[in-house]
């Protein structure tokens, strides 16, 4: 570095001022200033030598690239350039994998199909959904107007749908397949407090004639007109759906958004009209303009069409209603061998006749490329291009030291041998130095390359920063900076994992891709009522919810208002081992929301009460799974009664020998799920257990000390227990201290494991529980029990059976947030009430409830059955609801 130098800088100031007095008062076109991007090169290494002239100036003037100072400068610029660059790439290349694919679904980067459409909610919605999932049907209504009965009984409780289908087919067997599809069908995709009508009905069919007297002018067979003629009218008689395939949708410029509104279905458009009512009727102008609009037809002289029986014959000659007392007009179409044909087609006035053979095959072929179009379906990912970007390996580094000059002795070829050891110990301490950025450097390339697990919704997924380590491969010569590689390597990995707060980064970011969704998932409130884990435990609980509500933001949004089918197993079974989890989208959500783990359809008494856990509800197929319940169930039983005795007989008064458990690391804690063999335990007491489950998963609630009676030598250790009242009871002697932590620690565990499975809930919807079959009341009641039914507890009500025998479940404010929680999230037009069951209430309506469902689930079960079990539901809940009633008025 040189030495201050005036001399320069004064002459350059002196041509600045004879400049500035040349040019002075004269008016001149000013060059164009020379602009410098400020990422650019120039511009950082301006920026440096700006800096180092402010820090130190005063004695360092020489910025020449000749100085080692500036060269320094300049290496590290260019790789700051370098990192500039790999920063302005499509945000595409960074998520996209070595085999080029970018995971969607791993990143929550949910897919349009999924993102945009919603549940079925009107009558439209159903019938585009219904007709989509059951293309043997060739029409379907949910309409009631023109059914006098459905009308009276869907005034008296909302939510019922009368599903009236179409089939072409005359088989009894293909009518009667086709109405069982269409309720699977509806049943899949029904909402929450709705239900079929009645039954599926498959609408009879009234027979009616066309007759016409049609001019055409000969350029066409006179069969192939009327086929036309007979399939157009008869598609508008019947009102066959009208179907636009969503490609040609999506090619006349409707946007993909409008295309997946409403339910999501491959049919395409339907066309928007109202079905079904008794204002559905045909006008005769409208089959003479569809048949004017025919290839070929000059003029339509007459046209009307005849219903009736021979003896009781009707002519429509301007309107006729579609639909009459339940059953759908259908236009006869001539076969060979039927009565001749009613159309005439004239040229000039001359009669063309047609084959009844040749008429019916070209009216087939017509209709069958009308169904074909009906029946297509359009795969959704095929309607558009997702995303896609280059794989770019950000984590391949190339140390800046190899741009060195040789000389600097920090490059790949080194200091020579010969030369000075003082001259080797500069070149390390320089190497040192640089590597101090060089950490930094190669840090930026790796965690770009790992941005896509940053943002991974994966199990598993731990750590939110990620480094690299600088070893020879990397450095040319760092072994002799690092020393003990291992040992350094170590280091510097706990080092930086202690940096890492991925629990707190990971809650962060989650919340930052929720909010893409219009979605946020905020659990502070629940902290407050965390009985269970520690802290570090209970941010870990926090992300993991936020995880799975982000893999699942789409259904949980969408499908809020699902009602899970009652047709299908709802049994304990593994996600794996069925089509899908059983459960409402809104029990679904809230046991998110409430922190409830275990979140499908199961017995919530089982894991303290044995064997109910299976019977209750329906067994799983595998004898295999149903043996590990049972054997699981009976371990948690056993460990539960390992411990509670009638500890009435137990207390002790601990004295100062006597302390608390000490805590444990997180990566011990799973050890602490079996109690150690051969402990000393008394007899135990069943009454006791809500209350030890409600307060033992305190650790303050445990003491260990020595025994009072042990004699010298004798290493025998007391497990107390306190029950919230001041009073302390021996739980266990155990042989020595550790053991002693052991089993308090295991206690612990066990009850929280406990507490854990049984916290959940039972969502059960009023109006399934009316007359079944569709009749009006439950015959083993009176009148005016079952008019009061229809009146206030069927329609669009439901209630939930939680457990109120957990830990937190026995928490007045828990109770309010969870009630408040399903207020928030159930529909606007639902009524909820949140019912707080002890075990033997809740085993009681478990047992109900299960043999309701599965009298609902068996095809040959009587009508009088399901409605007993039906009538035991009510009373239950009418109970339940009343003694709630009177606990809120104290």
């Amino acid at each position: 570095m040189g030495r201050p130098i005036d001399g320069g800088l004064l002459e350059s100031r002196q041509q600045d001022a004879v400049m500035e007095e040349a040019t002075a008062g004269k008016v001149f076109i000013s060059r164009k200033p020379e602009t410098k991007h400020p990422d650019s090169f120039a511009a950082l290494r301006e920026a440096g030598i700006k800096q180092l002239e402010a820090l130190c100036g005063d004695v360092w003037s020489d910025y020449n690239p000749h100085d080692p100072g500036v060269t320094i400068l300049e290496q590290l610029c260019y790789a700051l350039t370098e990192l500039i660059y790999r920063n302005s790439f499509d945000t595409a290349d960074y998520l996209t994998g070595p085999d080029g694919r970018i995971e969607f679904e791993k990143l929550a980067l949910h897919r349009p199909e999924s993102v945009f459409p919603c549940r079925p909610t009107t009558d439209s919605d159903y019938r585009r959904a219904l007709l989509d999932a059951v293309p043997s049907i060739d029409n379907v209504w949910l309409s009631n107007d023109w059914q006098p009965v459905a009308r009276r009984q869907a005034r008296a409780a909302q939510g019922l749908h009368p599903l009236i289908v179409r089939v072409e087919s005359d088989s009894p067997e293909e009518r009667l397949r086709a109405a069982d599809a269409v309720k699977q069908a509806y049943l899949a995709r029904r909402n929450l407090c709705e239900d079929i009508l009645g039954t599926v009905l498959v609408a009879p069919v009234i027979p009616v004639e066309l007759h016409a007297t049609i001019e055409f002018d000969g350029t066409r067979l006179a069969d192939d007109v009327l086929a036309e003629i007979f399939h157009d009218c008869a598609a508008l008689i019947a009102a066959d759906v009208k179907v636009t395939p969503l490609r040609e949708s999506l090619d006349a410029d409707v946007s993909l958004e409008e295309l997946l509104s409403g339910p999501l279905a491959g049919i395409g458009q339907l066309e928007e009209r109202r079905f079904g009512s008794e204002d559905d009727v045909i006008q005769i102008a409208d089959l003479v303009a569809a048949v004017s609009r025919i290839d070929s037809v000059v003029t339509v002289t007459a046209l009307w069409i005849e219903s009736g029986s021979a003896e009781d014959r009707l002519r429509h000659h301007e309107v006729l209603q579609r639909f009459r007392d339940g059953r759908v007009l259908q236009l006869r179409v001539p076969k060979p061998g039927e009565p001749d044909c009613h159309v005439r087609l004239t040229k000039n006035g001359r009669p063309f006749d047609a084959l009844a053979e040749d008429l019916w095959r070209k009216y087939a072929e017509l209709d069958f490329k009308a169904r074909e179009r009906r029946q297509a379906r359009t795969q959704i990912h095929s309607l558009y291009t997702p995303p896609s970007g280059s794989y770019r390996d950000f984590s391949r580094y190339h140390s800046l030291q190899n741009q060195f000059p040789n000389v600097y002795g920090i490059s790949a070829e080194g200091v020579p041998g010969s030369a000075p050891a003082a001259d080797h110990g500069r070149a390390a301490q320089l190497k040192a130095y640089l590597m101090l950025f060089e950490q930094l450097l190669a840090d930026h390339g790796e965690n770009t390359e790992h941005l896509a697990d940053l943002f991974s919704t994966e199990p598993g997924t731990s750590d939110s920063y990620h480094w690299r380590f600088l070893d020879a491969d990397l450095i040319p010569g760092a072994e002799r900076v690092i020393g003990n590689e291992e040992l350094a390597r170590r280091y510097h990995d706990e080092t930086m994992r202690s940096l890492d707060d991925h629990t707190e980064r990971r809650s962060r970011l989650y919340d930052h891709m929720l909010a893409a969704y219009g979605e946020s998932f905020m659990q502070s409130s629940l902290r407050g009522f965390d009985h269970y884990y520690d802290r570090e435990e209970t941010d870990s609980v926090v992300v993991e919810n936020k995880l799975e509500y982000l893999r699942a933001v789409t259904t949980i949004t969408r499908d809020r208002a699902a009602a899970f089918d009652y047709t299908r197993s709802t049994c304990l079974v593994p996600l794996s081992a069925r089509e899908g989890p059983n459960v409402s989208g809104l029990e679904y959500r809230a046991s998110l929301l409430l922190g409830f783990r275990q979140r499908d359809q199961r017995s919530l008494v089982a894991p303290v009460s044995g064997c109910e856990y299976v019977s209750a509800y329906e067994s799983p197929d595998d004898d295999e799974l149903s043996t590990a319940m049972s054997g699981e169930t009976a371990e948690l039983e056993r460990l539960l009664q390992a411990f509670v005795g009638d500890i009435s007989t137990e207390a002790i008064e601990p004295d100062d020998s006597f302390h608390r458990v000490p805590d444990c690391e997180r990566s011990e804690k799973a050890a602490f799920t079996r109690l150690p063999e051969g402990l000393t335990v008394p007899s135990f007491r069943s009454a006791r257990k809500e209350q030890l489950l409600a307060v033992g998963v305190r650790a303050e609630r445990y003491r260990i000390g020595r025994c009072p009676q042990s004699s010298d030598g004798d290493e025998s250790y007391v497990v107390a227990f306190s029950d919230g009242e001041d009073r302390w009871w021996r739980l266990a002697t155990v042989e020595g201290r550790t053991r002693a932590e052991h089993a308090a620690r295991a206690l612990r565990s066990t009850l929280i494991r406990l507490n854990v499975n049984c916290e959940g809930m039972h969502l059960l919807e009023h109006i399934l529980l009316r007359p079944f079959a569709g009749g009006e009341r439950h015959f083993t009641k009176t009148p005016d029990w079952n008019e009061a039914l229809w009146e206030n507890f069927y329609p669009l009500r439901f209630s939930v059976m939680l457990p109120a025998w957990t830990a937190r479940c026995r928490d007045p404010n828990f109770r309010l947030l969870a009630e408040e929680t399903f207020a928030l999230n159930a529909p606007a037009h639902t009524f909820g009430q949140c019912l707080w069951l002890e075990t033997d209430e809740m085993s009681a309506f478990e047992q109900s409830h299960g043999e309701w469902l599965r009298l609902r689930r068996d095809r040959n079960a009587t009508v009088e059955a399901i409605d007993a079990a039906a009538v035991d539901l009510v009373d239950q809940l009418l109970g339940y609801q009343a003694r709630a009633r009177d606990a809120s008025k104290l």
